[in-house]
């Protein structure tokens, strides 16, 4: 998959990533973080993503081990 396509994906639902992430950790600054780590390592490693139809559910679970 194309990372600028896959950026664009993401942010688009950035509202959604930080809030899921919030109710995980309950702070609004470490959520922050936890979002921006999240974007990095998807980003390194969204060429190996087959299905762009993947993509969010694939992020959901970066999300969870960051």
């Amino acid at each position: 998959m194309d990372g600028n396509a896959a950026s664009a994906v993401l942010v688009a639902r950035m509202d959604a990533f930080l809030k899921f992430v919030r109710r995980q950790v309950g702070d609004s600054d470490l959520a922050l973080d936890v979002l921006q780590d999240s974007f990095i390592k998807a980003l390194v490693k969204v060429g190996e993503l087959r299905n762009e139809s993947a993509l969010v559910p694939w992020f959901y679970r970066i999300l969870r081990t960051t």
